[in-house]
């Protein structure tokens, strides 16, 4: 999304995971971007962004984009 964030995964742990990531989801659902909150919603964003970089040509990790500056 124009070199921005697209998705967010939030992907936590323990009795106060569900309150602690609402700030999160609230974030994400104001910006209009996709929340996954299960490992098993993340493989499969995963494997259609996957997909769609094979199709166009573009895929990266926020780890890559930062490691780029």
């Amino acid at each position: 999304v124009g070199g921005g964030v697209g998705m967010v995964v939030n992907r936590r742990f323990g009795a106060a995971s569900r309150y602690g990531g609402l700030p999160i989801r609230r974030w994400a659902a104001a910006m209009e971007r996709p929340c996954i909150t299960t490992r098993s919603g993340a493989r499969a964003a995963g494997a259609g962004i996957r997909a769609l970089g094979d199709e166009l040509g573009v895929t990266a990790s926020l780890q890559a984009m930062a490691a780029k500056g």
